[in-house]
């Protein structure tokens, strides 16, 4: 699922293009919409509102899943995992819930950050890479709770303002 991206621009060097669109320094949204179809701000207004009613026609959990693991360059059972649903939920192509939506922007979020340091392929390559700072555990295995969360974008911050993790 991964390939080979271009390097980043003259004009931006810490963006990186996938799949058509620019994942750079605040390239979350673009991530969000890329696997999701909708605006990153329309989300963040259905996940504080609390209801995704029928804003969502037309993308299922599984359309979402299947981008997210493009992204990440993982199964579709691993993205599941990541947004806090089974296998059985993301292969009956339910609308997608808050909680849903939330997990992806979160996902979406730490991944175009860690994309604007170290590109999409290295991205990837650190999402499912054990490190000693998360105690032996890889990214990805400990995004889909909330404590495992926190501990990551701590990490990602670290490596944003320059540390070599």
């Amino acid at each position: 699922m991964t390939s080979t991206l271009p390097k980043p621009t003259a004009s931006n060097p810490m963006a990186h293009t996938f799949a058509g669109l620019q994942v750079g320094a605040g390239g979350h949204d673009e991530v969000f919409e890329y696997v999701t179809g909708f605006a990153a701000s329309s989300a963040v207004a259905i996940v504080l509102g609390g209801d995704a009613g029928g804003t969502l026609e037309g993308v299922g959990v599984g359309d979402v899943a299947q981008r997210l693991a493009e992204v990440f360059g993982v199964r579709k059972a691993d993205a599941a995992r990541l947004l806090g649903v089974s296998e059985s939920t993301v292969s009956r192509q339910s609308r997608p819930s808050v909680d849903v939506l939330d997990r992806t922007l979160t996902a979406s979020e730490v991944f175009a950050s860690v994309a604007a340091v170290l590109g999409p392929d290295g991205a990837r390559i650190w999402f499912r890479t054990p490190s000693a700072v998360l105690g032996g555990h890889a990214p990805l295995d400990l995004l889909p709770t909330r404590t495992g969360e926190k501990q990551v974008q701590s990490v990602v911050e670290a490596l944003l303002n320059g540390a070599f993790l």
